[in-house]
């Protein structure tokens, strides 16, 4: 996830962002609603 998020956004920011999902989710349910969304959306360029 960083590497990806990394290209865009500062460290801080995905830190910040990744708390944020973690206050309402599992680590492992988080990763896993992050791929579901990366892969909708590399989908929808195609």
């Amino acid at each position: 996830m960083v590497s990806v998020l990394k290209n865009v956004f500062s460290l801080s920011e995905i830190e910040h962002g990744l708390c944020l999902i973690l206050v309402d989710t599992s680590p492992a349910e988080g990763y896993n609603d992050f791929i579901r969304m990366f892969n909708e959306r590399v989908l929808k360029k195609q």
